[in-house]
């Protein structure tokens, strides 16, 4: 009897220790440690808005309409689901903004992609860093001037897509 007591009490003991210990590992890597895990849209909002928008993949900035700068990955699943919104952007946008798609990936491969999906953007292929974008997709509202007016990052909802569309065509030519 007193064996199955310690059994039953070791039993309790691993099964507590084990508890524990995956309740300390899942507070420890479910929570935003500072500096290890920056939040990407508020890397782009500050390392962005109000500031000039240098050079891309061989573009310069200022140019004589706004842009949108789309920064996208033929490799990421939330541009794949994004593209009926591309597809719409690319209409609805074309004619008062420049549509620019920037691409991590070599250029045919960015090109082939953007004729599917974004046919009125200018493709471009170089690294996202240089532009302080850290996850895609991203939007980049450029104004005349070459300075950043807007940022949205990642699968936009519908109402944060028509927030976009709002903000692109209300500006004033």
């Amino acid at each position: 009897m007193l064996e199955r007591i310690a059994n039953i009490a070791v039993i309790a003991g691993v099964t507590l220790f084990f508890a524990l210990a995956a309740k300390d590992y899942l507070a420890r890597h479910n929570q935003p440690v500072p500096g290890k895990f920056p939040d990407p849209l508020a890397i782009a909002r500050s390392e962005l808005i109000g500031k000039p928008l240098g050079p891309v993949g061989g573009l310069v900035f200022p140019r004589q309409r706004p842009s949108i700068l789309l920064a996208l990955s033929t490799a990421c699943h939330f541009c794949k689901d994004s593209e009926p919104f591309y597809r719409q952007l690319s209409t609805r946008v074309s004619g008062k903004v420049d549509l620019i798609a920037l691409f991590p990936q070599p250029l045919p491969e960015a090109s082939a992609y953007a004729r599917d999906h974004i046919p009125t953007a200018t493709v471009l292929s170089g690294p996202l860093e240089s532009i302080h974008v850290a996850a895609t997709p991203t939007l980049i509202l450029v104004d005349r001037s070459g300075k950043v007016r807007e940022v949205w990052v990642g699968r936009l909802n519908s109402s944060r897509e028509q927030e976009v569309l709002s903000r692109i065509l209300s500006i004033k030519d």
